[in-house]
């Protein structure tokens, strides 16, 4: 009768050497294809090696892709060969068994590191790789976007970012950056330019005085990069002003009165309804707005916008501050707001002026303005027809 121990240990050695007879003929004599290998697995072994038909092999003996090593990796963390992922992925291998610690390396974050699209590809389409798209590497504190975004790998970056990777996240304890901030140190405009469009905010700071914008002001490599980040800013800003034949006190109520808002805030073709609405300084209020044509794409479900936010500065018959954010699992459109309105005494009316401040980048500023002089527009006509006269 042959020997188990003896028979693993001919495995090892047929493994050793690269001999897919000799390690078949171990397994027909009883080898454990699940054992351990200087505290690693066999299966592991051979992923290292990178012999695609050992790995087949293994796998048909009943080798478990998903065993874990001490350190919590499987061979799936270490895997670089498309091909042999591919193997591993048919056999049910998972990255969601890498999860359950923190670990200086996975394989999501591999892929992205070395900008290899077939194996990020194969990772989020069949080895449950969500799970790992917004996850921390121990020594570093970067996600997988991180290292794309720092090693310049553009459409990895891109890909990462559709499967749902925030382009704002870091890590509170050891994160110095946002994957725009590593983008910005490189000097990558169109890196830079990428993370913008997709939503990363320049002002983000993951430590004091390392948001993208503060890099990019003390980086002497490419100035381009602080003038796109920049324009970025500038361009999410706009100003809209409007005289109404009504006095200040008409149109302020007409601001915090949540009937009124009904009516005016809101564009042409959509509907309003609100929610929530605490008239306060810190007050909530909650709206959503829904699209009369059912063509019209929502920001939060298929064809409505929703948004919540709060009163940060109310000054009677003189001044709305409010902020305010999307509700949506989109990241281009996240991001909180800043909306000011300023009433003026102007003749026998009064002049607003509409401030809204940090629009997130999948929001048009040019359609943001068309839709702030639609709302004016209402308020002007609600306001002159004598809403607010009756109101103490």
């Amino acid at each position: 009768m042959t020997d188990p121990l003896n028979a693993t240990h001919r495995l090892q050695n047929a493994i050793d050497d690269e001999d897919v007879q000799l390690a078949a003929e171990a397994i027909r004599q009883g080898a454990d294809v699940n054992a351990l290998w200087d505290y690693q697995t066999l299966l592991f072994a051979v992923v290292q090696i990178g012999d695609a038909e050992l790995v087949r092999l293994l796998l048909s003996a009943g080798a478990d892709p998903n065993r874990k090593h001490p350190d919590g990796t499987t061979a799936l963390t270490y895997c670089g060969n498309a091909e042999i992922t591919a193997l591993l992925l048919d056999a049910g291998a998972s990255a969601r068994h890498e999860l359950g610690q923190r670990m200086e390396f996975f394989s999501l974050q591999s892929a992205a590191e070395n900008g290899d699209m077939e194996r990020l590809r194969l990772l989020l389409d069949r080895g449950d790789a969500e799970c790992q798209l917004n996850r921390f590497t121990a020594d570093l504190g970067w996600t997988p976007l991180h290292y794309a975004a720092g090693n310049g790998h553009r459409e990895a970056a891109q890909l990462l970012i559709d499967a749902g990777a925030d382009p704002n996240l870091f890590e509170d304890e050891r994160g110095y950056d946002t994957a725009l901030s590593l983008a910005a140190d490189r000097g990558d405009v169109e890196m830079v330019k990428l993370l913008l469009a997709n939503g990363a905010d320049p002002t983000v700071e993951a430590w004091p005085l390392r948001s993208a914008l503060d890099v990019a002001r003390r980086h002497t490599g490419n100035p381009e990069v602080l003038e796109c980040l920049e324009k970025a800013l500038a361009t999410r800003c706009t100003r809209i002003s409007r005289h109404v034949n009504a006095p200040r006190a008409d149109v302020y109520r007409a601001l915090l009165d949540p009937r009124a808002i009904a009516v005016w805030k809101v564009p042409d073709g959509m509907t309003c309804r609100v929610h929530v609405f605490e008239a306060r300084e810190g007050g909530f209020f909650r709206i959503s707005l829904t699209y009369d044509d059912p063509g019209g794409a929502g920001k939060t479900t298929k064809h409505t916008d929703t948004y919540r936010g709060r009163f940060v500065k109310l000054v009677p018959d003189e001044q709305v501050v409010e902020v305010m954010e999307f509700e949506t699992p989109h990241y281009a459109m996240r991001g909180e707001m800043t909306v000011a309105i300023t009433l003026t005494d102007a003749g026998d009316g009064t002049d607003i002026l509409a401030v809204h401040d940090r629009l997130p980048p999948g929001v048009s500023p040019a359609d943001n303005e068309t839709g702030w002089r639609m709302a004016l527009d209402k308020l002007a006509a609600l306001v002159e027809s004598g809403f607010g006269k009756e109101q103490p």
